[in-house]
């Protein structure tokens, strides 16, 4: 309301300049065509000084006073306009100041709008990450149990045929394996009254004990035995190498998978597994590198491998250390 009335009141003020201006004009003018009929002016006689004077003096007085006042009340107006221009530029700048900062809070929010969806992005490409590394294990893992139940072969001691499928193919092999370990002479030089005053925890004994288990293992391990477990034992490496390399999942996850896929080993399977990472000529060093940094056996009855097995095996994975 009072910037109306000011700017009124200046309108109103410019026109009483203007019009005193006018006026002053008009005077002088007055003035001099009056003393032009008093006076008549001759350029041969002497200009009286004292008439001019007396004209300057009028003009002076009247015109001089009209225009002096005009000036005052046109500067002033021109102050106040000049005041009204620095205040609506000073406005005009907070508003400007004020949208500028609106547009620095929407950019902020559009950042932060940035920010959640990268991380929705991201959340569901670890989400797409898992599910693909999910499939590829339950399918591996399947196929696991699928070769499992396509394991299938006959025996027919004293000419009585028994027939194994499945795990209990599998138990019948451990136990085969058991017993080949057990009658496999390690030093064939050796008769059965010197096996039994041998000293297997001597080092050269102990050699000999893992040479014996190393040529008992590749025995077992033959074209035959490879027919039924060869599937068997490639498929579970390659289970265990793929969590292993895999780049999906991060190491907690991958201990997590691990320990289902071992929860689905029995021990009979476990007692093969073990005797072929042991085997140069088989699983060994690659899945016996696996069963060490994951710790693959922890499920296992070690109380089925005697203690010199149970030594040549820790000397094996020592040895996988350097």
């Amino acid at each position: 309301m009072n910037f109306l009335i000011k700017a009124k009141l200046n309108k109103y003020l410019e026109r009483v300049g203007i019009a005193l201006l006018i006026i002053g004009f008009l005077v002088l003018i007055i003035g001099v065509v009056l003393f032009q009929r008093q006076e008549t002016f001759d350029v041969s006689q002497k200009i009286d000084s004292t008439k001019i004077a007396h004209l300057g003096d009028f003009i002076g007085g009247i015109a001089g006073a009209l225009w002096s006042l005009a000036s005052v009340i046109l500067f002033y107006v021109a102050l106040s306009e000049q005041r009204r221009d620095l205040k609506i530029n000073q406005k005009a700048l907070k508003a400007q100041v004020k949208s500028l900062r609106k547009q620095i809070e929407e950019f902020e929010l559009q950042r932060e709008e940035l920010q959640e969806t990268r991380k929705v992005f991201k959340e569901q490409s670890e989400t797409f990450q898992i599910q693909r590394f999910e499939n590829s294990f339950f399918q591996l893992t399947s196929l696991h149990h699928e070769i499992i139940d396509k394991i299938y072969f006959e025996i027919s001691p004293l000419d009585v045929v028994m027939t194994f499928h499945k795990r209990t193919a599998l138990r019948e092999l451990a136990s085969q394996l058991k017993t080949a370990l057990r009658d496999y002479d390690f030093r064939e030089e050796a008769t059965d009254s010197d096996r039994i005053h041998i000293n297997f925890r001597d080092p050269v004994s102990l050699e000999d004990h893992a040479k014996s288990i190393q040529q008992a293992s590749n025995n077992f391990f033959n074209e035959r035995t490879n027919s039924l477990l060869g599937h068997y034992f490639g498929n579970l490496y390659q289970l265990f190498k793929y969590i292993d390399t895999s780049t999906l999942v991060d190491a907690k996850s991958k201990m997590q998978f691990i320990d289902i896929a071992c929860a689905q080993l029995s021990n009979d399977e476990l007692y093969l597994i073990l005797f072929n990472a042991m085997s140069v000529n088989h699983g060994f060093p690659k899945f016996l590198i696996l069963i060490k940094k994951y710790d693959l056996l922890k499920n296992f009855d070690f109380r089925l491998i005697t203690s010199f097995q149970k030594e040549v095996l820790d000397r094996k994975l020592e040895e996988l250390k350097e």
